[in-house]
């Protein structure tokens, strides 16, 4: 029985941790998909509101040939997301795989909690026996005879003083000296506090998110970010931009660096923005924060690929059409570089407030 699984970035397409399973690995965020194959079986998982939920399966034959692709909805996967999971699953398993057949989409796929859980908990609960009557009222009643039989003790002494013969009064004894207690050396008022809470930084997410300005944020993710997460950087700096960034942010007369500086050094561009013109290889449309993003790549006339996540309008740009992206630049990602930015378009010159 063939088993694998591993984890596919969506932006970039990389396949990250084969193994030979079919369980599905932990995810760290919405941009990368857990996929698992058992004998032929395929199912994509992604990280949603209830923790990992499976959001489509389809089955692959000896023949290398994938059918019955089915989705939890219209746009997940999309066309372009099958594209990236069917060309991970040919790298994980080692060969080319075709497919066959339209893509089709059940709601129901997606896990979720099963209905009635928690009616028959309540119902589980109620079928319990009645718990037995508790044998406090006695033993609080035993309580209060005891109080009242020791609260008689000084009225009776105090009776039996006022009816004795007057008798010359015995010095009382002296109080017994008070307990000492060792007080430690510390300051109650003022608990001691950990000087890393203090100085640590805010979580990256929430750094990026509440930055100032879109190249506040980009400083975020340039001092922050290694190598690694050039894809993670990328759509988090693009869910800030996508409701608020605008084309100034991005556009400039004098560009910071180049897609050949962001391909020879990833790193030291990243955060510098650039305009770069060149023919979609691909475009797809994915939600952030309820907001559209298009995410692809194109390669311009000397051959250099850039990967794109594009805020704003991408207008009526498809795949195949030469267009001018002008953004900030992330990192590389394999082949190519990778940037946050806007299409040179009319629509994206207007405020946000009017587009």
């Amino acid at each position: 029985m063939t088993q694998v699984a591993f984890e596919l970035d969506l932006t970039s397409g990389m396949v990250r941790d084969v193994r030979p399973s079919a369980e599905a690995g932990r995810l760290r965020d919405a941009f990368t998909w857990s996929v698992t194959c058992a004998d032929g079986a395929v199912a994509v998982f992604a990280l949603g509101r209830r923790g990992l939920e499976q959001i489509g399966r389809c089955t692959v034959d000896a023949a290398g040939v994938v059918r019955d692709r089915l989705g939890a909805g219209d746009d997940e996967p999309n066309d372009y997301q099958w594209g990236r999971v069917i060309d991970g699953l040919g790298v994980a398993l080692g060969r080319t795989l075709t497919v066959e057949g339209p893509r089709r989409t059940d709601a129901s796929l997606r896990r979720r909690q099963e209905p009635g859980r928690r009616g028959a908990a309540a119902k589980s609960s109620a079928a319990k026996p009645a718990a037995k009557p508790s044998s406090s009222p006695p033993r609080r009643r035993a309580q209060l005879v005891g109080v009242a039989a020791i609260a008689s003790v000084p009225v009776g002494i105090a009776v039996w003083v006022a009816l004795t013969p007057e008798r010359t009064p015995r010095p009382s004894p002296p109080p017994p000296p008070a307990p000492v207690v060792a007080i430690a050396a510390s300051e109650p008022d003022e608990p001691a506090i950990d000087a890393d809470v203090i100085d640590a930084p805010p979580p990256l997410e929430e750094a990026v998110l509440t930055a100032p300005s879109l190249a506040a944020a980009a400083a975020v993710i340039r001092d922050r970010l290694d190598e690694g997460a050039v894809a993670d950087g990328a759509w988090l700096l693009a869910r800030y931009a996508s409701g608020r960034a605008a084309w100034a942010d991005f556009h400039v007369a004098e560009p910071a660096t180049s897609l050949p500086l962001a391909l020879k050094d990833g790193a030291a561009e990243r955060g510098k923005r650039m305009c770069v013109t060149g023919r979609l290889l691909d475009i797809a449309r994915s939600d952030l924060d309820q907001r559209p993003v298009y995410a692809g790549a194109l390669v311009t006339a000397d051959g250099d690929t850039l990967r794109f996540v594009a805020v704003g309008s991408t207008g009526t740009l498809v795949k195949r059409d030469t267009g001018t992206f002008c953004g900030v630049v992330t990192g590389r990602v394999g082949d190519a570089a990778m940037a946050v930015g806007m299409f040179d378009l009319p629509e994206n010159a207007r405020p946000i407030v009017e587009r």
